[in-house]
């Protein structure tokens, strides 16, 4: 099975997404339909200790909201939670986890 954690040096500024318009491993469909495209971020809430860098987007044709992180120490884990709204009125919400490592040069 492959790792999906999210992963970040306390060094790095990274991207990550929230990806609703594909298969996650507790279902057994995507979140979004096939037509069905993110019209608002409703929240997008990250832990104290990551900062986020810049705003927040929609990306990948409407499908997910694609967010910059900084900071962080080594060790941690920082809670980051995103909530959306969809073209069928559909509010969604995930939590994931950015687990906060050194990296080996």
């Amino acid at each position: 099975m492959a790792d999906d954690r999210w992963i970040k040096d306390p060094n790095d500024v990274y991207d990550f997404a929230f990806r609703f318009g594909v298969k996650h491993p507790d279902s057994a469909t995507p979140r979004l339909e096939t037509n069905e495209t993110i019209t608002a971020i409703d929240v997008l809430d990250v832990a104290t200790g990551l900062t986020q860098v810049g705003a927040e987007e929609v990306t990948e044709s409407g499908k997910s909201v694609t967010f910059w992180v900084s900071g962080g120490t080594a060790g941690a884990n920082y809670a980051v939670t995103c909530r959306i709204t969809t073209t069928a009125n559909r509010v969604y919400e995930i939590t994931r986890t950015i687990y906060v490592r050194e990296t080996k040069a």
